[in-house]
């Protein structure tokens, strides 16, 4: 046998080697790794998917009168088991002439301290109006609108845990900012730049992240544990 089929046979030699090699190597791997199969099936469930979906609208009308909200809103919202977002709307035409009492505040306070302990994050909305007749019910001096404000910031701030956003700023029909109280309101207030300003700077001071309005239509801001910039509003 020549020198050159002996160099062939040992080259074929040592690649049979190498394989013979590489396969007891990859039986030693696969030995090593374990796998359990996971077994799935179709399902219809719901998902809870944190601050997002469809959602629910409740509203309460605050008054001086004491009310066992964490009673009431647990069975209001019994059934609602498949939502994580729900709207709340707090009205606060009772107090349209003057200051938020006491026992008013402290009924908003009771208010929260039962949202926050239900499983959902809350869209809130303060308003005066459900009517669609925001003239009745709105403060006639943006001042009170503003002190409202003011009054309901800390508790906005303590319970800043279980709002998802606020909605609005408090004035139009149904909250909804869609038709400025009284003739010449806008113009003698400031118009609404006024108001957003303001509301930025009063009721999420502590705690607005991210706040953001469309002029014309509703606003909302976004409550995260970021320190509150008025320039966050945008026009």
């Amino acid at each position: 046998m020549s020198g050159r089929w002996k160099r062939i046979l040992a080259l074929g030699a040592a690649v049979v080697l190498c394989l013979i090699a590489a396969a007891q190597m990859g039986s030693l791997f696969h030995w090593k790794v374990t796998c359990t199969p996971a077994a799935f099936a179709e399902s219809s469930r719901r998902l809870s998917n944190p601050d997002r979906g469809f959602y629910y609208i409740y509203g309460y009308r605050i008054t001086d009168e004491p009310v066992d909200y964490a009673t009431d809103l647990r069975d209001r919202t019994r059934e609602d088991d498949a939502t994580r977002l729900g709207m709340m709307q707090i009205n606060l035409r009772e107090y349209r002439t003057g200051a938020i009492s006491e026992e008013g505040l402290s009924n908003v306070r009771q208010l929260f301290a039962a949202m926050a302990d239900s499983d959902k994050k809350w869209i809130v909305r303060f308003l005066y109006d459900w009517n669609g007749e925001n003239e009745q019910y709105e403060p006639e001096n943006l001042d009170i609108i503003l002190q409202h404000m003011e009054q309901v910031g800390d508790v906005l701030r303590e319970y800043h845990s279980c709002i998802y956003t606020l909605q609005g700023l408090f004035i139009g029909n149904w909250g909804e900012m869609n038709k400025i109280h009284g003739p010449g309101f806008y113009e003698r207030t400031g118009g609404t730049p006024c108001r957003c300003e303001r509301c930025v700077h009063v009721s999420l001071r502590a705690d607005a992240g991210a706040v953001e309005k469309n002029h014309g239509g509703g606003g909302t801001g976004r409550l995260d544990r970021e320190p509150a910039s008025q320039k966050a509003w945008t026009f």
